[in-house]
């Protein structure tokens, strides 16, 4: 019984161990800035961004997430800046209830406006989405019911009141398009590193099937003289 215990004992402290010490290697980076730039509303890109991961060599699409950054900050047009990232489902700055509301909104829009691969569908539904996301993160930020040649500006306004209960999914009318599908995102957020910048951007489907975490040398250690102790506990056992 005591061997049982002890053996418990190492197992569980190496997990608690190791699950600290994981840690994401990659390194996203913001490259060629918005991926287009013909809408443009109170000095602000209505469009998603460029990201690539250095690692994989994987380019992918990332959404404004902070209304308050304009598109006056240079690292929004493709200088190179560097983010951390982490799950929306891990990120303290948000609520519950902005986490689900931002889930959401994503599940039922992202799917129609980009492929699986990141690759573009539909634009005007890639901008009502950012639109309708800024306002969920800062409710009036940006008016839906302005001029915008695309109509992503009053098809964000049709989000916004399906996510307010006022209208059903599947009663949005855009090019035959059926909104009350839902299809479940992966939504990651990523943040300025060094974090002297306040830009947030949220990306959804991040790698899904690339997505790993790659332990430090230093946790393979640990990991490595945790089995050993289980193995030398066993054997005092056994002699």
């Amino acid at each position: 019984m005591l061997m049982r215990k002890n053996c418990l004992f190492v197992l569980s402290s190496l997990m608690a161990i190791l699950i600290s010490a994981v840690a994401y290697a990659d390194t996203v980076t913001l490259t060629g800035g918005t991926i287009d730039k013909s809408v443009v509303i109170n000095s602000i890109y209505v469009s998603p961004f460029n990201l690539h991961d250095q690692e994989k060599d994987f380019d992918f699409i990332g959404f404004c997430g902070d209304p308050s950054v304009t598109a006056s900050n240079n690292f929004l047009n493709g200088s190179g800046e560097v983010f951390s990232w982490a799950l929306l489902t891990e990120y303290a700055n948000y609520g519950p209830d902005l986490k689900s509301t931002i889930q959401e909104l994503f599940d039922h829009t992202y799917s129609h406006a980009f492929d699986s691969d990141g690759s573009l569908l539909d634009i005007t539904v890639g901008r009502a989405l950012q639109v309708a996301l800024w306002n969920t993160l800062q409710p009036g930020f940006m008016s839906t019911t302005g001029y915008s040649s695309d109509g992503s500006l009053a098809l964000a306004g049709e989000f916004l009141s399906a996510l307010a209960g006022t209208k059903e999914w599947g009663d949005i009318n855009y090019k035959g398009i059926d909104f009350g599908d839902s299809v479940k995102t992966t939504l990651v957020v990523f943040a300025p590193n060094p974090i002297t910048k306040t830009q947030t951007l949220i990306s959804a489907n991040y790698l899904v099937e690339q997505f790993t975490v790659t332990p430090e040398p230093a946790t393979l250690a640990i990991l490595g003289f945790g089995f050993f102790g289980v193995g030398f506990i066993a054997r005092r056992r056994y002699q």
